[in-house]
């Protein structure tokens, strides 16, 4: 790729439509069946040919990710370590909101780079940053079973984007017991109805998502 042009991939955020934990292998990691959309909201990434690789945040969530390492040096590293480039990263996503943030970057480092540096992304790659990765790789409507592995396209009707909340991640332990708030409220298209909206809370079992009004 010649010096000067600037790629640019999106990083729409991930919404697990429902999540059920099936079982569990051997090796402790758990085996999921969930449907995952992307609404057309998420990061931008960008990426211009460089001699080493370096990485610049900046966007209404940046201050979250100062300091360390992260999901798209990682991903970057694992596509070719040798390889350099300069990305710049605008996070308009929130940090540890639930709707797969750090995933969707790094899932959009892996197709971008690919694209840079013309070469294909190895197999295994985006597993190996996450459970998420490879669903996000896709970034279309899709079942995921096994680890996150098994992707299966699906058409998903009847519902649209609403808004994102809260605007700043939360831990685990602040939300109720074995529960954990998902990032985005949705809304249901119904003829002649007016539009309800509804909060998701993750729940680790097998009964998976439950949904109430918002």
């Amino acid at each position: 790729m010649c010096s000067g042009v600037v790629l640019t991939e999106d990083a729409y955020a991930k919404v697990n439509l429902y999540l059920h934990v099936t079982g569990r292998r051997a090796d402790g990691y758990h085996l999921l069946d969930s449907l995952a959309v992307f609404p057309a909201v998420g990061d931008r990434l960008t990426a211009e040919a460089a001699r080493d690789l370096s990485l610049t945040i900046d966007g209404p969530f940046a201050a979250a990710l100062e300091g360390g390492d992260n999901l798209v040096l990682r991903a970057a590293r694992r596509l070719d370590p040798a390889r350099g480039a300069a990305l710049r990263l605008t996070k308009n996503l929130p940090v540890a909101s639930g709707i797969g943030g750090g995933s969707a970057d790094a899932a959009a480092a892996l197709r971008l780079l690919s694209r840079l540096w013309e070469c294909p992304v190895p197999a295994g790659a985006a597993l190996s940053l996450g459970a998420d990765v490879a669903v996000c790789v896709a970034a279309v409507p899709a079942r995921m079973q096994g680890v996150g592995e098994v992707l299966s396209r699906r058409g998903v009707a009847g519902f649209r984007r609403g808004r994102l909340s809260p605007r700043a991640g939360r831990t685990r332990p602040a939300w109720p017991a074995t529960w954990r708030r998902c990032a985005t409220i949705w809304s249901r298209r119904r003829s002649g109805c007016a539009r309800r909206s509804v909060t998701c809370w993750r729940r680790s079992g097998p009964r998976g998502v439950a949904c109430w009004p918002a």
